[in-house]
């Protein structure tokens, strides 16, 4: 709750405002959340061992009232007491691209307070700081929070009073106001910060100083509700005209809560002939979806883990993208091996731009060693031979060794409504029959030279042409197309 006290009420009503009070904009900060501010109120909690070994608790409280321009700079005074004075104290305080000043009366700076604008390995001493007198302090890290509407930069600072330090932009520091480095300072008290108010809204408390560091979640949701994408798994043995697939559907459904974590909940399918119970399909006889499996996703800004749960090692979530990409960075690849379901890394190549199916760019990248053109891209995942996007019944990449065929991959990705990637299976099919050799479909033809084949070998030959889905076709040793 804001804290108003009965002497702070008393002291406003004899507090002449100075001239100019809005005739000037305050000073530039860098993320556009001024410290200085009229009405604003920072209350802050205090305790303290007195003499005879009794702790004191108390609170205390800051506000801004009134300002005043002195050379065309606009200063505010800032106000303050506690639980144990009889008066209230107050100072001018300026602002100016990110840092924050306490001035005399004539308007020129007596010390710093703040600066807001140091980064990461800055050094804070007695040549850059007229008031914090030790040398030494050190910004350890600066990141920024998203919290009650707002973004902050945050300063983590190293000293050796206080290994705690943390400053945040528009608030201060996490002990008292014009304390900027201590939580305890001469007079032996210890603050502890409590809340932030502009005019009647909290905009900042205690544990807002430990909000966790903002990922980009300006980065999309790459998962949302409705998202849909196709992958197959198929193994094709030529000479025994003989195949394996497996045709799954995966959409994501809505949320799920596991072990008190958030997921989207996805929701696979898998193509089921007709008249055959068995997980394989053909693409010719008739067929349905049935359902095959669940798991979450979740996504913290620009990775995404991928929960399931597995008879044989029960339950565990992976990482399974990093999209934070850099060259040598390694990521997660594909499965390692069916038992333990880890994930192999690689190390990225290069990292490129591609045009989907929506017209955007979006970044993909190249792995060490390996042929695929494009292994992953950014906001969806594997597109190359590695197991799916998820799939955790993926198989380990098996190349051609010149008799059969083999590849587990995503077909199409869809979000919004929007179908963004398409795996051109023809193509690559056609490529890798070529390297089996084409004749080695023929040979299998017991019913003369005018029966048709797919690409994956399947004798589709009692269908029309003009009735076969669209696709490439082996006629007679030559590739038929039908449109």
């Amino acid at each position: 709750m804001k804290r108003i006290t009965v002497l702070r009420c008393l002291v406003l009503t004899l507090v002449i405002l100075m001239s100019g009070a809005n005739t000037f904009a305050q000073g530039d900060n860098p993320s556009g959340q001024p410290l200085l501010q009229e009405g604003k109120v920072w209350n802050y909690d205090f305790s303290y061992v007195d003499i005879n070994f009794n702790r004191i608790q108390g609170s205390c409280t800051y506000w801004i009232e009134g300002d005043t321009i002195v050379d065309g700079k606009k200063l505010f005074w800032m106000y303050n007491t506690d639980t144990e004075k009889n008066d209230v104290f107050k100072q001018l305080w300026y602002e100016e691209t990110g840092k924050v000043y306490v001035c005399n009366e004539t308007g020129v700076p007596e010390r710093i307070v703040y600066d807001f604008s140091l980064s990461q390995g800055d050094i804070i001493s007695e040549s850059n700081s007229s008031w914090w007198t030790d040398s030494g302090f050190e910004v350890l890290s600066t990141d920024t929070i998203f919290v009650r509407g707002n973004y902050r930069k945050r300063l983590h600072i190293k000293c050796q009073y206080n290994e705690d330090v943390k400053w945040v932009e528009g608030i201060g520091n996490v002990g008292r106001l014009d304390e900027p480095i201590f939580h305890m300072v001469s007079d032996g008290r210890e603050y502890a910060f409590v809340s932030c108010y502009e005019g009647d809204e909290c905009v900042f408390d205690g544990n807002d100083y430990n909000a966790p560091k903002y990922e980009g979640n300006a980065a999309p949701d790459y998962y949302p509700q409705g998202t849909v994408w196709e992958e197959e798994s198929h193994f094709y043995y030529p000479t025994t005209d003989t195949f394996n697939s497996t045709y799954l559907r995966n959409t994501v459904v809505g949320d799920t809560v596991i072990n008190d974590i958030s997921y989207r909940k996805v929701v696979a399918e898998k193509r089921v002939g007709d008249n055959s119970d068995d997980a394989s399909w053909d693409r010719v006889s008739p067929w349905h979806w049935e359902p095959y499996d669940t798991f979450g996703i979740r996504q913290e800004g620009n990775k995404v883990y991928y929960f399931r749960y597995e008879p044989v090692i029960g339950e565990k979530e992976f990482m399974r993208y990093d999209f934070d990409w850099s060259v040598g960075m390694e990521i997660p690849l594909k499965l390692n091996a069916i038992r333990n379901k880890d994930y192999t890394l690689a190390k990225i190549d290069q990292v490129v731009n591609v045009v989907l199916g929506d017209g955007q760019s979006y970044e993909g990248v190249t792995v060490e060693n390996d042929n695929e053109e494009v292994a992953q891209m950014k906001g969806i995942g594997s597109i190359g031979n590695y197991g799916g996007l998820f799939s955790y019944y993926a198989w380990n990449t098996v190349p051609w060794d010149g008799s059969t065929m083999y590849y587990h991959r995503v077909l199409n990705f869809t979000r919004n409504g929007v179908c963004l990637y398409e795996w051109d299976r023809d193509s690559f099919v056609a490529s890798q029959m070529e390297l089996l050799g084409v004749n080695a479909v023929h040979d299998l033809d017991s019913h003369g030279n005018g029966s048709i084949y797919t690409l994956d070998g399947r004798n589709v030959t009692g269908i029309p042409l003009h009735s076969l889905q669209k696709g490439i076709y082996i006629q007679n040793d030559r590739k038929v197309v039908v449109r």
